[in-house]
């Protein structure tokens, strides 16, 4: 991202419990965003990279958690869902750079599994989001 400009920071957010006890680490908030100008509203992009439980094992040709490809085509679980809309703004914004044409307005990524409405209010004060 830093190649197109978006400087991203990773936010630890804690641990949780869970129920059989045991206390795990929860995936860092991934912020990233273009820098920003204050004469300019900010367009937040919200996404994020958690995935579903792959079901029974047996029904995979492969590791489901290990990418594979076969034929050109990518396989395993949580490869495309929301994180295709995550890399086209960052190639969309890639493409007007290299186009010289200036953003008209600044953009906030944010990339991460739980509730954000406490660190978009803390931290950014949005005029448009979008999911």
């Amino acid at each position: 991202m830093e190649s197109v400009g978006i400087k991203s920071e990773a936010i630890a957010i804690g641990m949780q419990e869970m129920l059989s006890g045991d206390r795990i680490d929860l995936p860092p908030i991934i912020v990233g965003g273009t820098r920003k100008l204050a004469d300019k509203k900010t367009l937040l992009v919200y996404g994020y990279f958690d995935v579903q439980s792959a079901g029974d094992k047996a029904n995979w040709r492969t590791d489901p958690f290990k990418l594979a490809e076969k034929d050109g085509r990518l396989y395993g679980r949580g490869v495309v869902d929301n994180k295709a809309a995550v890399m086209a703004w960052i190639a969309a914004i890639e493409i007007l750079q290299k186009q010289n044409v200036e953003l008209p307005l600044n953009v906030k990524q944010k990339l991460f599994i739980s509730d954000f409405s406490t660190l978009i209010t803390n931290r950014h004060n949005p005029y448009y989001l979008l999911i």
